[in-house]
């Protein structure tokens, strides 16, 4: 599974879904769904941002805040749970 569709399959199931064998136990999986919450906890505070007219702060937390950094934070996770699902 390429990593394009395994990203997809965890986006799209809402993480629910796992790949072909079993991660549920697996310990990275745990920290993807964490970080995963935290991203989204950080996602609403941006948009929160937004509704208050806050835009640059906005930006600015998208750009160098924790908002990038759960993002980035995500998609290591999701490739090296890629790494972990390939073999």
């Amino acid at each position: 599974m390429s990593l394009h569709k395994t990203i997809n399959v965890l986006l799209v199931s809402g993480f629910t879904e796992l790949p072909r064998r079993s991660m549920a136990s697996h310990p990275l999986w745990e920290k993807l769904r964490a970080d995963h919450a935290f991203f989204h906890s950080c996602a609403s505070r941006v948009l929160a941002m937004i509704i208050r007219g806050d835009k640059q702060k906005a930006l600015q937390e998208i750009e160098r805040g924790a908002y990038a950094r759960a993002s980035n934070e995500v998609v290591m996770d999701l490739a090296m749970f890629y790494r972990l699902v390939k073999d």
